[in-house]
């Protein structure tokens, strides 16, 4: 079997859940990263971390909890995501301990 085959067939598939834990890893840190935010962020554009700035100096305390609860639910909504297909790829195994 070539290195493409070899790869595909026995590498990917074990390497596949750590990936997709990565992934959901790295999406929570994104979805979270204020600084990131303030680059992207303009009058016609405004994202989740300028949001909850505003509304935290404003003082709307509802709406900020609201988008709170939101963010909570995405980011759960993600990780659960990534948790049942990394379990579905395995097969439902779990690995084994050394």
């Amino acid at each position: 079997a070539g290195d493409a085959r070899t790869f595909g067939r026995i590498s990917l598939p074990l390497m596949l859940p750590d990936l997709i834990a990565g992934w959901a890893l790295l999406f929570l840190w994104m979805f979270g990263e204020v600084n990131a935010s303030i680059i992207l962020a303009s009058t016609r554009n405004p994202v989740i971390g300028m949001q909850v700035y505003n509304l935290y100096e404003q003082g709307f305390y509802g709406k900020l909890a609201a988008l709170a609860i939101l963010v909570l639910l995405i980011g759960g909504i993600v990780v659960t995501a990534a948790t049942l297909l990394s379990k579905w790829i395995r097969g439902g195994r779990t690995r084994v301990k050394a």
